[in-house]
């Protein structure tokens, strides 16, 4: 064999090598139909210098996943500067560094805070598992409603409704919102996926992926407002400078703020800002609101885009109304979305615990059947599944052998434990809370006045 024809096989097999390290990063059909391309063109190579497959071809790459990621990063790097390149100075290493910093803290979907999870070794990839949202639009004017809204596992109040504006009463892909909107404003209840959909944006166009969702090649920034109204309150700082300082401090010594104004300039920006609704304070919460609208103002004239995320309680006081600025409230999970999400779920769990096997199929094909079973089985354990939250810990509950929905004193047991205690240090991008809760003192106050709720005006929910 040639140096040169073992140098072109060997670069080909380093590639089909990264690749495989890129599981869980990029989609499955993505790495698929790359990997098909790579074995044909290693055929190919093979075939018409009439080489024996059978000589070990080596090849160097390095394993470690961060440097495989960081590997495949400077591609992504060169591709985002070399359409529109930055003016001043290179920006690829910092650009480089940035989205492998992304990658690496998204690419798994993050069960902590779920309890039973924090004691299970779950790395489920984020881009395998991920189910589209769904969400409601505003009408215009003088619209009524054709029948009952449901929001994120739960039938809407009539006070929502006139608080969030009359919505179209069919729901579309999130995806397509933003994609026809400057600015989308994303509501919904607690664990309806407002967050895990922000890390998904950032996760796809960090690994260059922009193009196939519709919204080109941008940056993505992902940004807690509750760190920013705690930068607020000690003292004066502009919304784009804490952006720059943010991303700085996730570590780089690299020009990531250079980086970030360089992709602004451009209107190559996507700012994904998650959790209005834990900004505190009202008056902190109006300053937030204030300088994120005028900031989206200015920036989306030169084609950034932006995500603001809340909560529907929280949001109404400070409902902000800007050219641009479009309004969305999630929807439930559906019986084809509820089915898709146990699927996935099923499937990774028992491809990480056997591998790629026709066994491991097998048997994922039967919990999918059993867990599905259960939900349909129960009105109520059905409601509580069209929660992407409820639903995760649902499956996990199933996973540890409860049976359901025969056990659902232990079901609703466990779903408020997670959500008093383990959920509420972990959720959001800061996953800090300013203190721990005692389930038991919790329960003591809250049961009362949930029972109060329950009996006077069912099916609202206020927190």
């Amino acid at each position: 064999m040639s140096d040169d024809l073992q140098a072109q096989l060997g670069k080909i097999e380093a590639a089909i090598a990264a690749q495989e390290q890129l599981r869980g990063v990029l989609p499955h059909e993505q790495i698929e139909a790359a990997l098909n391309a790579l074995r044909e063109k290693k055929a190919v190579l093979i075939g018409e210098r009439a080489v024996s497959v059978g000589h070990d071809v080596g090849g160097s790459i390095i394993t470690g996943d961060h440097n495989v990621i960081n590997n495949y990063m400077v591609g992504v790097a060169d591709e985002f500067w070399r359409r529109q390149p930055a003016r001043q100075q290179d920006l690829r290493p910092a650009t480089r560094e940035y989205l492998t910093q992304l990658t690496l803290k998204h690419r798994f979907l993050n069960f902590k805070g779920m309890g039973m999870a924090d004691r299970i070794p779950l790395r489920l990839p984020l881009t395998e598992m991920y189910v589209p949202l769904k969400a409601r639009i505003e009408m215009p004017e003088g619209e009524t409603w054709a029948r009952q809204l449901k929001v994120a596992g739960r039938e809407a109040s009539e006070a929502e409704i006139e608080a969030m504006g009359r919505r179209v009463s069919e729901p579309k892909p999130v995806l397509e919102l933003l994609q026809a909107n400057n600015g989308l404003i994303i509501l919904g209840d607690p664990g309806a996926g407002k967050t895990t959909f922000l890390k998904f944006l950032a996760l796809q166009l960090a690994v260059g992926q922009g193009e196939a969702l519709g919204l080109g090649q941008r940056l993505p920034v992902l940004l807690p407002l509750s760190a920013y109204a705690n930068a607020l309150a000690k003292q004066d700082v502009p919304l784009h400078q804490f952006i720059s300082q943010y991303s700085q401090d996730l570590g780089s010594h690299l020009p990531i703020g250079a980086m970030l104004d360089e992709a602004l300039a451009q209107g190559r920006a996507l700012f994904l800002m998650d959790g209005l609704d834990e900004v505190r304070d009202l008056q902190m919460r109006h300053l937030v609101v204030e300088r994120v609208t005028t900031f989206f103002t200015f920036q989306q004239q030169r084609g950034n885009k932006f995500i603001l995320t809340s909560r529907i309680v929280g949001y109404r006081e400070v409902r902000p109304f800007t050219d641009g600025l479009a309004e969305c409230t999630l929807v439930d999970f559906d019986e084809e979305e509820i089915a898709a999400f146990v699927g996935k779920w099923t499937a990774a769990l028992e491809k990480a615990a056997q591998g790629a096997t026709e066994i491991a199929q097998q048997d994922a094909a039967r919990e999918k059947e059993e867990m599905l079973a259960a939900v349909a089985h129960n009105p109520g354990v059905r409601r509580l599944a069209a929660n992407p939250l409820l639903l995760t810990i649902l499956a996990l509950m199933k996973r540890q052998g409860v049976a359901l929905p025969e056990r659902r004193v232990e079901l609703y047991e466990q779903y408020v434990k997670t959500l008093l205690k383990h959920w509420n240090l972990a959720r959001g991008l800061d996953g800090r809370t300013d203190r721990d809760l005692d389930v038991g003192e919790t329960v003591r106050v809250l049961a009362p006045l949930a029972l109060w709720m329950h009996e006077t005006s069912p099916g609202v929910g206020l927190v």
